[in-house]
């Protein structure tokens, strides 16, 4: 009788071992993320299921890197791609982006606006987030650039559904087109 209770023991401090090992990676190490909406499309679909890293263990935050973040006085997280970095100015013409007055290549799916905006100064902790999907996003040319704080993740690859299962490949380095 003795042996069932001490296996019993070990079997519910090895669940509660597994339990603290879990929480410790979904607060301190990755977020499991599932995409609302369509302003990613098409590089992420709604009800994708996505791996994020937090950013304090694996690198700072790149130009095109697909992040969740929160927007300042709203609730829950926001799947948005980084366009500005701290300290450059970034504007929008005719769907095309510009940092620091030089169109910037931007090589992944995308659906361009003709909506743009004006040329933005961003401080030294602020980002500027958009969607791919521009017509139908609510993004920093509405609620204003992010601050790092806010930046909770990097999205790593989407793992659900199945058939739409990849890697979600880092930032690039800025490219211009006629600078």
């Amino acid at each position: 009788m003795n042996t069932v209770w001490q296996i019993a023991a070990r079997l519910a401090c090895e669940a509660a071992i597994g339990v603290l090992l879990a929480l410790l990676l979904r607060f301190f190490v990755c977020m499991l993320v599932r995409v609302k909406g369509k302003s990613m499309m098409d590089t992420l679909h709604n009800g994708d299921f996505m791996l994020a890293l937090r950013y304090g263990l694996f690198g700072g935050i790149r130009r095109f890197d697909v992040v969740i973040c929160r927007y300042p006085g709203r609730k829950g997280y926001f799947v948005k791609r980084v366009v500005g970095l701290p300290g450059e100015r970034v504007s929008m013409a005719e769907g095309a982006l510009y940092i620091d007055g030089a169109e910037v290549t931007e090589d992944f799916p995308l659906r361009r606006s003709l909506r743009g905006f004006e040329e933005r100064m961003l401080g030294p902790d602020e980002y500027f987030v958009l969607g791919d999907n521009r017509p139908c996003s609510h993004d920093s040319r509405r609620i204003g650039p992010i601050p790092r704080s806010a930046i909770h993740a990097r999205v790593c690859c989407v793992f659900w559904p199945p058939r739409r299962c990849r890697r979600i490949r880092r930032g690039n380095v800025i490219s211009s087109r006629g600078a």
